[in-house]
């Protein structure tokens, strides 16, 4: 965290004596995205002329009037353009992955050991004054005298918002403490409920912000 807080200061200085406007950057984001999203949709469509048999199958299937590839297009056009509005975020928090993972793959086979390596995911915490930041996010974006900095609230609510989602991920896994193949099983039902898991994971992230639910004792099976 401090690290990419850091590495966002830089840039945001160097945005600064640039005097380019986040606007800006949002533009050529979404530039970037759509060309890719363009490149995608003209291979799916080189597959359908060459496999005409074969796609017409996928597309009977798909049971839509269009075709499926004109529905793909608006998806990964939405997609795109909700991913520039809140694209500092999702760097920050992919930087954050990609450190974890460098960490975790440098304790796994390095020899020489500096610093420790990461915890597991139920202990995952942070400090809880950040919880500052999502309550600057929510007023960012509810306060009408604030619209033109709205954009950097939902980048915060995003940020932190995924955040306290994984604390409180880490919480469920604590309490629950699955082992071996049940552990396995937890993970899959994460995945496959994911948006029903995330609000709840959120909720008990931000609530652990107060009540330090693995301070209390675990109760007995």
């Amino acid at each position: 965290l401090s690290a990419v807080g850091m590495t966002l200061v830089a840039g945001l200085g160097l945005s600064t004596a640039m005097r380019t406007p986040p606007s800006r950057i949002e533009r050529l984001v979404s530039q970037q995205l759509e060309r890719r999203n363009a490149q995608t949709t003209s291979q799916l469509r080189a597959v359908a002329r060459q496999e005409p048999a074969l796609w017409q199958r996928f597309a009977s299937r798909y049971g839509a009037a269009e075709s499926p590839i004109d529905d793909f297009e608006r998806v990964l056009g939405g997609v795109s353009r909700a991913s520039a509005r809140v694209f500092p975020a999702l760097l920050a928090l992919q930087s954050i992955a990609a450190l974890a993972l460098a960490w975790a793959l440098y304790h796994r086979i390095g020899r020489a050991r500096v610093g420790p390596p990461l915890s597991p995911i139920s202990e995952f915490r942070f400090n809880d004054q950040l919880i500052w930041g999502v309550v600057l996010g929510v007023t960012l974006m509810v306060v009408p005298t604030l619209q033109e900095a709205r954009g950097l609230g939902l980048n915060l609510i995003v940020f932190f918002g995924l955040l306290y989602a994984l604390r409180g991920l880490g919480v469920l896994d604590w309490f629950l403490a699955p082992r071996g193949f049940v552990r396995l099983l937890f993970f899959i039902a994460i995945f496959l409920a994911w948006p029903v898991v995330s609000v709840f994971s959120l909720g008990l992230g931000l609530g652990d912000t107060w009540i330090d639910w693995r301070g209390r004792a675990r109760p007995a099976a």
